[in-house]
């Protein structure tokens, strides 16, 4: 129940402020009665250590850094943040402002539940993510074998002699020629959606965003003929990301992977959490990339673009926008390779966005 207090405080700040902190006293002067349940019944939890205390340890420094400008008048915006009470993680929006009722430095903020948002969002990025693997190894998968078909039916074309046999063979091939032809649409149509749109950038748990793609690659792998590994030592690591953009990078790197890999090679991919950077390494063993193309292999309609073990056509920009997006988030890309043994893309990102 309100007290008399807090209700004369609730007339006082107005509805929608949930919070009020007096930086003088280091100590709040309001809580909202919507938000006594994060603070339970203990008059000592009702603290700012306490708060931080439910803070997923990832995003201290985000909090830090957001109280310090707001104190010199300097943040604006909003700002989301995991609180975990009872092994239960809650998402907050938090959209703070400062005022001086009385005399006295306050800050004020209007605090909304956003657990289901969050929820929704990441039951959402997990399926698009899951489309994404899925699609990259369909489009490897079927296009082997139809290529193959397709060899072989213009291979018996050129050697028959009676005119509806050979009309039958045509249209066959035309039929096959399409069914290329739509999943290379398919894949391009992919990237181009993706990089179609400017950069927006959230917090995302990239272990989390990794271990779900990988997982689905492992699920194609008897399809593939590929062995997955994924080599991550953390359970957990927020980045600022454009999620659909990491994955068109993804995407990519896979696709390059099993275009020049043979059955039975081995696609890895591993993660390294330094202090203001993450370090991704996409490797597989597969037939390497000649010394004199390494120079050339980002840049747009590359000369060293080449058709894969399969016959797939180089669409001559995928690494150019690999790049381009890592650029994008204040990050770097480079390649090292050997022919016969295997490639593996080095990939800086800055865990802040600048």
């Amino acid at each position: 129940m309100q007290t008399e207090e807090n209700i004369e405080n609730a007339t006082f700040y107005g509805q929608n402020i949930h919070l009020a902190y007096n930086l003088e006293l280091e100590q709040f002067a309001f809580i909202h009665t919507d938000l006594f349940w994060i603070f339970g019944q203990n008059k000592e939890n009702k603290n700012l250590q306490y708060l931080l205390s439910l803070l997923n340890p990832e995003m201290f420094e985000d909090a830090k850094n957001a109280f310090d400008r707001l104190s010199l008048g300097t943040f604006s915006g909003s700002l989301q943040l995991p609180l975990t009470l009872n092994h239960i993680t809650y998402w907050f929006r938090i959209i703070p402002f400062t005022a001086s009722p009385k005399s006295k430095n306050i800050i004020l903020a209007t605090v909304e539940n956003i657990t289901s948002e969050i929820k929704d969002k990441d039951f959402l990025m997990k399926y698009a993510n899951k489309k994404n693997s899925i699609l990259q190894m369909l489009a490897h998968d079927l296009r082997g074998p139809l290529s193959i078909a397709n060899t072989v039916v213009k291979t018996i074309d050129r050697k028959l002699i009676a005119p509806e046999v050979v009309k039958k063979t045509d249209y066959l091939g035309n039929i096959l020629d399409e069914s290329l032809n739509l999943i290379d649409s398919l894949v391009s149509r992919e990237s181009r959606d993706a990089t179609a749109n400017a950069l927006i950038r959230t917090k995302v748990d990239i272990v989390k965003i990794l271990k779900d793609y990988w997982e689905e690659c492992k699920r194609s792998s008897k399809l593939a003929d590929r062995h997955f590994d994924l080599r991550i030592t953390i359970n957990q690591l927020f980045i600022d990301l454009d999620n659909s953009k990491f994955m068109l990078i993804m995407n990519n790197l896979l696709s390059n992977a099993l275009k020049f890999t043979r059955p039975g090679d081995k696609i890895t991919v591993g993660l390294l959490d330094t202090p203001n950077t993450i370090e991704l390494n996409f490797s597989d063993t597969g037939i390497g990339i000649p010394n004199e193309s390494l120079p050339f292999i980002f840049d747009e309609y590359t000369s060293a673009g080449r058709p894969g073990l399969n016959g797939e056509p180089t669409m001559g920009l995928g690494l150019s926008i690999v790049k381009a997006i890592i650029v994008w988030h204040g990050g770097s890309i480079h390649c090292e390779s050997s022919v016969e043994t295997g490639t593996t893309f080095y990939i800086s990102l800055p865990k802040e966005a600048s």
